[in-house]
């Protein structure tokens, strides 16, 4: 069996994101990834709308990154909606629980270049509610 994406599909596929088809004998819908995705998704066991929320993020960084006053702040995402931008991840967090969010519903990271690499690479990061761990460095 082979499904054919079309362009528009691809290109989302290849970001990261999941794309939606539909079988045309049982109208049944379908979520298709690329496998690097599902297959990081399935051996971690994280949460669907932390992995959907960080392909955002990892979507829109090099955006975020071009914009040097951004670099280093925090920013929030619930799914594919950017919940803000702050040099806070506790005022991102309570944001987040503001909207009555589950935390398997929302990702917050930061703008740096580090998003980019997997989880496992990321050893030491800026801790996200110590405000004051940059000052004192």
């Amino acid at each position: 069996m082979q499904i054919v994406l079309t362009e528009e599909q691809r290109l989302l596929a290849e970001k990261g994101q999941a794309v939606e088809v539909v079988d045309s004998t049982t109208n049944q819908k379908y979520m298709v990834t690329i496998r690097p995705t599902f297959e990081a998704t399935a051996k971690r066991e994280i949460p669907e709308g932390i992995v959907v929320s960080r392909i955002a993020l990892r979507r829109d960084l090099p955006e975020l990154l071009s914009n040097k006053r951004l670099v280093g702040q925090w920013v929030a995402y619930h799914r594919n909606e950017r919940i803000g931008i702050s040099p806070s991840g506790q005022t991102l967090l309570k944001q987040c629980f503001d909207r009555d969010l589950d935390e398997t519903e929302f990702y917050i990271g930061w703008i740096d270049s580090s998003e980019l690499a997997e989880i496992e690479e990321i050893e030491d990061r800026r801790p996200l509610f110590d405000e004051d761990a940059h000052e004192n460095s």
